[in-house]
């Protein structure tokens, strides 16, 4: 009888894609983004056979996927992951404890497909190509390769060569991995913003106050310093109203504001999505950032509410100025990012002015037509086509 039950089970394990993620931290964008390929997967595409996926990584799983995930306790990337980008090494050592977890769960697990948050992620896992697994890197942090010495870049070409598909979410990221791989092996997919923001009409905020809300990594990567300096000199100010969400190293100084001014709120790491979409409801205005020639995830969610965004111009990857034309002015803002007189005109001039209900609705508009999750659809098709192949 139990030799019949294991039989039975065994053979519908057969019948199942199995797919394992691999990725540096479950607290990120980056993550969101990765998540939201495999729903892609559930839900538009099929295989005829069943899924069966686990994601391995390190730290909190804030935003708790529909299948399993691995996760030891370890530093938040929030807080230290800039550490990785110093020097190849560092990454690897970071690393390490990850290497370790995803190459004994993928020895259980036998995958037939892993997908890679990133190109570090998958290098304990290469091994899987001798089992005929497909692999697949997301690549999306545009800079991590044009910055690194040749070394690094001739390594990343020759990591290449037993991938099956690199995922770019940018010109920016395409363009980067373009000399180091096969074209035929690149597809694009940019970021997105999630259905459910465009789900509820557009309302307007109920303060006098001009409300500014920031949403993403609380540091000077993500160019969020000068908003900081802004909070600092409007401390109490009844003019303005300062909301930032996330993690970082201004973490404790936005915590010290929050106790001293009656109009700074640190909302911390928004572990429900739609708790987020509320926040971004209740701003005026998004402070964001992009990079060379594409916004954020942050930025089309708040466009996706009908938020306009502010945006430093100059891209928050690689430090260059950024293409004007992904921030059209009928939708959001562009000011020089160390410029705080100018910055406090934009404000003082967007709260004197107000913000017209045709311009939130335009804001809306400009994201559902470049940046819905449509996007990831050519991206999640492809993977099926290599998945259809493990049969």
């Amino acid at each position: 009888m139990n030799t019949k039950r294991n039989t039975k089970r065994n053979n519908k394990d057969a019948e199942e894609i199995r797919i394992l993620i691999t990725t540096p931290s479950f607290d990120s964008g980056a993550w969101i983004y990765c998540d939201q390929i495999i729903n892609r997967l559930f839900s538009k595409f099929s295989t005829g056979r069943g899924f069966k996926v686990v994601a391995v990584g390190l730290g909190k799983v804030p935003h708790k996927p529909s299948y399993k995930v691995i996760t030891i306790p370890y530093l938040s990337f929030n807080h230290w992951g800039y550490i990785t980008a110093m020097n190849p090494v560092f990454a690897i050592l970071w690393h390490l404890p990850h290497f370790i977890i995803s190459a004994i769960v993928s020895l259980f697990f036998k995958p037939d497909i892993v997908i890679s948050n990133g190109f570090v992620a998958i290098l304990s896992l290469l091994w899987e190509k001798i089992r005929s697994s497909r692999l697949v890197v997301l690549h999306q942090v545009h800079g991590s390769i044009s910055a690194s010495g040749a070394l690094t870049r001739k390594a990343i070409g020759f990591l290449c060569e037993p991938l099956d598909l690199v995922v770019a979410n940018s010109d920016d990221t395409l363009n980067e991995i373009l000399p180091l791989c096969s074209r035929e092996k690149i597809i694009m997919a940019e970021n997105f913003a999630e259905d459910f923001f465009f789900e509820n009409e557009i309302t307007k905020p109920r303060t006098d106050c001009l409300n500014v809300l920031y949403v993403g990594r609380l540091d000077d990567g993500k160019l969020c310093g000068l908003l900081l300096e802004l909070a600092r000199r409007h401390l109490n100010d009844p003019a303005f109203r300062f909301d930032f969400v996330g993690e970082g190293r201004f973490e404790e100084e936005i915590k010290r504001l929050e106790k001293a001014g009656s109009n700074i709120k640190y909302h911390g790491y928004i572990k429900d999505r739609k708790t987020l979409r509320e926040i971004y409801k209740e701003a005026d205005v998004v402070w964001s950032y992009t990079d060379e020639n594409y916004i954020s995830m942050p930025a089309a969610e708040a466009l996706a509410c009908g938020r306009p965004i502010i945006v430093p111009g100059i891209s928050a990857g690689t430090q260059k100025p950024i293409n004007k034309s992904i921030v059209p002015g009928d939708v959001g803002f562009i000011i020089y990012p160390y410029d705080i007189p100018t910055a406090e005109r934009v404000l003082r001039e967007i709260r004197s002015r107000g913000i017209s209900d045709e311009f939130r609705e335009r804001c809306r508009q400009y994201v559902r037509t470049k940046y819905s999750s449509r996007n990831l659809d050519e991206a999640a098709r492809r993977i099926v086509e290599l998945l259809k192949q493990t049969t």
